[in-house]
């Protein structure tokens, strides 16, 4: 007897979630509703609503040797650094491609996504595509997250066929429209030398710059003022900017752009940063080649 009154027991602290909560379905749906529209602020406790306590947002940057890292951080730390950009900027973005697991209460999925937005006082659409890896699990109320990870398409991570809707139906190749787009592209015979783009840890000797890292980051903070969208808070307070660059054949700097930024860099900065001493140019099997970076750098905003 008692042992069945402690079986009924267990049995209530686990109710089947309602017919009125939310489907998996409607919650990976809300998500990107939650985020698309024009300018101006998101219901983001709505969004809340649909994350467990403790719900990690998370996203893929770059370690300083060019490597992929994570940048971990609550649902507070991705309201932070992202409202100000949905406030001041039009951002639209769907759903093109998903694939689902479940067991259980527990599910992972990984959405590919397209999106499309304007900066304010620019009339130029950007575009650029990725996949999130939602975790979530099934409550009483319905489908909750407990993960949000995503990686952005790179010209080194193009997004792979499984993860897009069939060619038929299939919107064009995107990548982040940024000046760095150049796709990576495997050497031939008949290849025209210093055409590719590598990164570091792809060639023998990286390139370096005159009095090393340190000495890179000094100098990029004398001319660097990037907007107040640019920065990543992360977890512990510190605040970080990502710049992306190539150092091309001759160890000159092209196509420099801060990774997030909602305004280009002003003729001001470009010229400042014209004037940094060129690089060691990094080389593969004794030849001179293109490598791009991607470098994250404590900033105080």
């Amino acid at each position: 007897m008692i042992r069945a009154l402690l079986f009924i027991l267990l049995l209530s602290c686990f109710q089947a979630p309602t017919q009125a909560s939310t489907s998996l379905d409607a919650t990976i749906v809300t998500f990107y509703q939650l985020l698309s529209g024009p300018a101006g602020p998101r219901d983001w406790e709505k969004l809340r609503g649909y994350c467990a306590a403790d719900a990690q947002f998370n996203a893929v940057t770059y370690a300083e040797d060019g490597s992929p890292s994570p940048l971990i951080g609550t649902i507070d730390n991705y309201i932070n650094n992202a409202g100000p950009f949905f406030e001041k900027n039009g951002f639209e973005i769907r759903e093109i491609k998903r694939k689902t697991q479940i067991y259980g209460n527990i599910a992972q999925i990984f959405s590919t996504y397209q999106a499309s937005y304007t900066l304010a006082g620019n009339a130029e659409k950007f575009e650029e595509r990725g996949v999130y890896s939602f975790q979530l699990i099934r409550t009483s109320s319905g489908w909750q997250f407990l993960h949000v990870f995503w990686n952005v398409e790179s010209p080194f991570d193009p997004l792979p066929e499984e993860h897009l809707p069939p060619k038929s139906n299939s919107a064009p190749a995107v990548v982040p429209k940024t000046k760095a787009s150049t796709p990576p592209t495997q050497p031939t015979q008949k290849a025209a030398p210093g055409a590719y783009l590598y990164k570091p840890g792809e060639i023998d000797l990286p390139p370096r710059y005159p009095g090393g890292e340190a000495a890179l980051k000094n100098d990029l903070k004398k001319h660097l003022k990037p907007s107040g969208e640019s920065y990543f808070r992360r977890p512990d307070g510190s605040t970080w900017i990502n710049v992306q660059f190539i150092v091309n054949q001759e160890g000159k700097v092209e196509q420099f752009q801060v990774v997030g930024a909602t305004e280009p860099l002003s003729l001001a900065q470009l010229k400042a940063l014209s004037t940094l001493p060129d690089w060691q140019p990094g080389r593969l099997n004794g030849q001179p080649v293109r490598v791009m970076f991607n470098l994250s750098i404590p900033f105080n905003p």
